[in-house]
């Protein structure tokens, strides 16, 4: 089993690549893409992120759209890409350790999010239901969505800013993804802070960037209590 992870800029430290290794080198192998190495442990592989994305288009477009190239560059055996801001605090094992092929990835469905309202609000792109903090893919199977950006490409650019909103409106209602099943993942900052499935997502831009939202939001190596604990033992 191979897993990913992206670090580039500043705001994640080595520390965060070196933790999530640990909680996955029991299942396989991690690769950090990334342009400083800085600190992060040698038993991980490094790829070079300045050799790692081949468009041109400005960073703010579609952003972490880097991942795609992770189906088009890894078309053989069962591979898994991680953000770093995830805690994994239970058995994943029992996730990823699957007996059959995958035919489509499998992404994240933000099951705390009021469905009526995304689609309510469906047309005004406001909304967004996919989360790509935790995806595995068989072989080749996430190769349609990599070609279908590229495409699309003009389009895809011109029109969305995230890499998950353009998987949900466009790839999404296409049924090119598949999805995790409910109660494996939680998000602390969306979901009271609470310890819930086998993962926490620590997506604080879910919160901080919509309007009239002005609950605490936490960075992982910000959270008390049960998430410090784990955060710092590893």
């Amino acid at each position: 089993m191979r897993f990913f992870t992206f670090k580039w800029s500043e705001k994640y430290g080595p520390e965060y690549v070196n933790r999530l290794n640990r909680s996955i080198r029991d299942y396989g192998s991690l690769t950090c893409i990334t342009d400083d190495p800085t600190g992060i442990d040698s038993e991980i592989e490094i790829v070079d992120y300045d050799t790692f994305d081949p468009f041109d288009e400005p960073k703010d477009r579609i952003f972490t759209r880097e991942k795609l190239i992770l189906f088009d560059r890894y078309r053989t055996g069962r591979n898994v890409w991680l953000d770093l801001d995830i805690l994994i605090h239970g058995d994943i094992g029992k996730m990823i350790d699957i007996p059959w092929k995958l035919d489509r990835p499998k992404f994240i469905w933000n099951y705390w999010h009021p469905r009526k309202r995304s689609y309510d609000w469906y047309g005004k792109m406001s909304s967004c239901h996919v989360n790509s903090s935790f995806v595995m893919w068989d072989d080749d199977c996430g190769v349609p969505i990599y070609e279908y950006l590229i495409k699309h490409r003009e389009e895809a650019f011109f029109t969305y800013k995230s890499l998950d909103k353009f998987l949900f409106y466009q790839c999404h209602r296409k049924n090119m993804l598949d999805y995790w099943n409910e109660g494996l993942f939680s998000s602390y900052n969306v979901e009271g802070f609470q310890r819930k499935g086998e993962v926490t997502l620590f997506n604080t831009s879910h919160v901080t960037k919509n309007h009239g939202i002005h609950q605490p939001a936490y960075e992982l190596h910000e959270a008390p209590g049960w998430v410090n604990e784990i955060w710092t033992r590893r």
